[in-house]
């Protein structure tokens, strides 16, 4: 796991959905072995769960990195210039 894949506030959750992961790949791996299809397949299904919290960890990072981003090429530019002695007028 990189940590640089999430925001920092979201890290914390970001490291217990990854070891969550892993655990249920493990116990999906010892069920199949021991003939415990449903057990695999809950084992699974968790899995997944995890792996869509991580992807919505990572989607939340990439939205905020886009903001920045913006927000810097629009600093960079001077167009706020205008709009933040706007605000501080009123």
């Amino acid at each position: 796991m990189n940590r640089d894949q999430f925001l920092p506030n979201d890290a914390r959750a970001a490291i217990t959905e990854y070891r969550a992961s892993w655990t249920n790949i493990t116990r999906a791996e010892e069920s199949l072995i021991n003939g415990d299809l449903k057990e695999a397949k809950l084992a699974a299904a968790n899995l997944l769960s995890s792996l869509n919290e991580l992807e919505k960890l990572h989607k939340k990072k990439e939205e905020v990195d886009l903001q920045i981003s913006k927000l810097n090429f629009l600093l960079g530019r001077n167009s706020l210039r205008g709009l933040v002695v706007r605000i501080h007028e009123n």
